[in-house]
């Protein structure tokens, strides 16, 4: 088992036992991915629920509780769950609320590494992603443009990129017959998105 889901499992543990240090330990790990793989599914009508850290604080609390249900294969599929955690409460906050007509903004938060990495793989079409900080306007022209792919390419590229799930855990996750398959359509959803960004008169070479 890697060190990393290691550490996260341990975070867990302790956070059951009541230890608030390790749940905020918890939630710092995973706040930004978590965060950019909902405003990305979730649109930009209800983006501004994302940069609330109550919400996702409410997520990680939750996922404590009811961690013993999940059957935990992976970070990547451990960060999926979490994401689809946190859509379900923002998709009942909005349920209840109109959130076009609402005035109150939250401060726009740092973004995650994972949206820097998408915008590598597009510029540089190569086979991982790289370690670099995006500018926020980068961040915001990514988002855009995976709001122009069709859900089944949007979510494989947020399965690979942005909760880091294996090619193993994306075939699974979007019923790919196997990993190559996965591989071969995320291709195709690498493509779509550098066109889409092209329409919108994006250049991401450096």
């Amino acid at each position: 088992m890697a060190t990393s889901l290691q550490t996260t499992l341990d975070l867990l543990r302790r956070s059951q036992a009541g230890d608030r240090d390790a749940l905020d330990g918890l939630v710092e790990r995973y706040y930004d991915r978590v965060r950019a793989i909902v405003r990305a599914r979730m649109g930009p009508a209800l983006r501004e629920w994302m940069d609330s850290g109550d919400v996702l604080q409410e997520t990680f609390a939750r996922a404590v509780r009811g961690f013993d249900r999940f059957d935990c294969e992976g970070e990547g599929s451990l960060i999926h769950w979490l994401a689809c955690l946190a859509e379900r409460q923002v998709a009942d906050l909005a349920r209840r609320a109109d959130a076009a007509k609402r005035s109150r903004r939250s401060a726009p938060g740092e973004g995650s590494d994972a949206e820097s990495d998408l915008a590598a793989t597009v510029r540089d079409r190569g086979p991982a992603p790289g370690d670099f900080v995006a500018a926020a306007e980068e961040r915001d022209l990514v988002e855009l443009g995976l709001a122009d792919l069709k859900p089944e390419h949007r979510e494989l590229v947020l399965l690979r990129h942005y909760a880091g799930c294996t090619w193993s855990e994306v075939a699974r996750e979007t019923g790919r017959p196997s990993e190559d398959a996965a591989r071969m359509m995320y291709g195709q959803a690498i493509q779509e998105l550098s066109k889409a960004l092209r329409r919108r008169g994006v250049s991401l070479d450096p």
